[in-house]
């Protein structure tokens, strides 16, 4: 685990793990040579006929007690820097890991495991060497001393010892290997339960508004309830294991003072060379029976420095060795294929985009609009295919001139838990103040800030919850003109705007394709007029392409769907002929009671 450890961390914190080892080791040795002079103290002392001089080896023995402590301090301290170093290490390590992991890795079940790992299990690597190896060195290396000493003083009770090395070894593998098996599963449930936990409280609003707040938490209690069971399984698959290790250490302890014993009775061995002995055994066995207690929480380490190293180890998106620059900003799309779980989402899709064009792409739900923009964005790579912005393949240009060149606004965009002015000012952060109110006008944001109770500066809370889903769209799309970028993804911009809004924001996106490539995911027909192409994908495929004037020339999927969103913008709620029209306005429930109403198409 150590070497695991250290390869973990950058070279500077690796650096300060080593000296905290040394020190640990160091002052474990200290510790063994220190108890090893016991005996000869004791015989100084109270074995006049030792002849030995009354008080040298008790200085002897004070002496390095004294050396032992000051070591020790020094080490706990090391123990401690090393420790805070290497978590801030493993942090920003998992931060920078994060930023080049590909963005469709991120689901909402990770959430709960990104949680738990920065959370706990870097806070438990982090222990390790402040409050872990020290104990483990006194575990390993203290005996290893007083067993050197025992054979000086006593060679059988050093021979009883050293016979149950070999079973303490058997016993301690036996509780690695089926403690780590173990632990995986509780810990696979202690993520299951804490991504329920998440779910949970995020659901509220779903969960009582359809009176189902019961079974949500049905759903909880079950995870917790598994998690409880996997830390008793746990639990019961080391417990042999660690009563094999006390049994074995109280055997070996009970053998060397038998030997011990035996040695007095033959003679050979003095009383208080025997009592000193008896606590040199004591201290021998005293620091291995920590193994015992340190093993759960050094398998439960274990285990999340793995889990740490996996996520570390995750290939990222390959970047160029040398980037190439954009030739210009028409955006050409060459055969693309996507597969997803041996599941074809896209295939044999080919466009091009013109610069300073407005496009739609439309289709069905399910048809795989969002899983083409996320390609346009390179969240993934595509199996088959090309994407080509400038000439350039995107996967030849750099991360940094990708994300300058492209924008991107999904549906859900929950803004940070800042100000509307900070969150604004993600968009654009050395934009100027008249930048960022053009913007904010543009899309209607100015009326927002203009509703809330201190303006700008009102903090929206976690995810933008005191924003509406229209406000929070506002926000994502003054972001997106604040970037100023050659190609614009949009996602239903307007799905959660109301009529005034949209006329707004349809408006903006008129003006944005001027001078921009816009590629706009929509249901509505709106703009279908005034767009230079529409993509219409069907089943993963891209079944029609041409302007509004085209596609409803020629019979197709197209036109079909246009006349569909037509006719269901025609469907109005109208009074039943039956109801006399005085009705309607005194009495609303007659209508209901007499005969429903009914959706008629004017």
């Amino acid at each position: 685990m150590i070497g695991a450890l250290l390869r973990s961390l950058q070279p500077a914190e690796a650096s300060l793990l080593r000296r905290a080892l040394l020190a640990m080791a160091a002052s474990a040795l200290a510790q063994g040579a220190a108890l090893a002079l016991l005996p000869m103290a004791f015989a100084s002392l109270f074995d006049a006929a030792a002849g030995q001089a009354p008080w040298r080896w008790a200085g002897a023995f004070a002496g390095f007690a004294l050396l032992c402590l000051g070591v020790r301090r020094h080490a706990q301290l090391a123990g401690y820097r090393a420790g805070a170093a290497a978590a801030q290490s493993l942090n920003l390590r998992i931060g920078e890991q994060l930023v080049r992991l590909p963005l469709e890795w991120f689901v909402e079940r990770r959430s709960a495991e990104l949680n738990r790992l920065v959370t706990h299990t870097v806070l438990q690597i982090m222990s390790t060497p402040a409050h872990l190896l020290q104990p483990m060195a006194n575990a390993l290396l203290t005996p290893l001393a007083l067993l050197v000493a025992l054979f000086f003083y006593d060679r059988t009770m050093a021979l009883a010892a050293l016979a149950s090395v070999p079973l303490l070894l058997v016993f301690y593998h036996w509780g690695v290997r089926w403690g780590g098996q173990a632990e995986s599963r509780s810990e696979a449930a202690a993520n299951e339960a804490a991504a329920r936990v998440l779910e949970f409280l995020r659901q509220q609003p779903l969960l009582r508004a359809s009176g189902r707040t019961g079974e949500g938490f049905s759903l909880l209690s079950e995870a917790l309830q598994q998690q409880r069971r996997a830390q008793r399984r746990a639990h019961w698959r080391t417990f042999p294991a660690a009563l094999g290790l006390a049994v074995v250490l109280q055997a070996g302890y009970t053998a060397m003072l038998l030997c011990g014993l035996y040695a007095v009775l033959g003679g050979s061995l003095g009383v208080a060379q025997y009592l000193a002995l008896a606590v040199l055994a004591t201290c021998l066995v005293e620091p291995m029976g920590t193994l015992v207690n340190l093993g759960t929480t050094l398998r439960q380490t274990r285990h999340g420095l793995n889990r740490l190293r996996h996520l570390l180890r995750l290939p990222a998106l390959p970047e160029p060795s040398q980037p190439e620059e954009p030739r210009g900003h028409q955006v050409q799309v060459r055969d693309l294929g996507l597969v997803r779980q041996e599941q074809v989402i896209l295939q044999g899709i080919s466009f091009e985009l013109a610069p300073a064009s407005l496009n739609l792409l439309v289709g069905a739900s399910g048809s795989g609009k969002s899983s083409l923009l996320r390609l346009l964005a390179r969240f993934s790579d595509v199996d088959s295919g090309a994407i080509l912005l400038g000439g350039v393949d995107l996967r030849q240009l750099s991360a940094a001139q990708r994300d300058r060149s492209i924008a991107l606004m999904f549906q859900d965009c929950p803004p940070l838990a800042a100000s509307l002015l900070d969150n604004l000012r993600l968009g654009g952060p050395e934009a100027s103040d008249s930048q960022l109110m053009d913007a904010a006008r543009a899309t209607g944001l100015d009326l927002v800030a203009q509703r809330l109770p201190q303006g700008w500066q009102t903090r929206v809370g976690e995810g933008g919850v005191s924003l509406s889903g229209g406000e929070r769209q506002c926000l994502a799309l003054a972001r997106v003109l604040l970037k100023d970028a050659s190609l614009i993804l949009l996602d239903e911009p307007t799905a959660a705007l109301d009529a005034i809004s949209e006329a707004r924001v349809n408006r903006c996106l008129l003006q944005l394709a001027r001078k921009h490539t816009v590629l706009l995911v929509t249901h509505k027909p709106t703009l279908a007029p005034s767009a230079g192409q529409i993509l219409l994908l069907e089943q993963g495929c891209l079944a029609q392409r041409g302007t509004h004037a085209q596609l409803m020339a020629a019979p197709g999927r197209y036109r079909e769907l246009f006349h569909e969103r037509e006719a269901i913008n025609r469907w109005r709620l109208r009074q039943p002929p039956s109801v006399p029209q005085r009705n309607v306005h005194h009495d609303l429930s007659l209508i209901h009671i007499s005969e429903p109403t009914r959706l008629r198409r004017i």
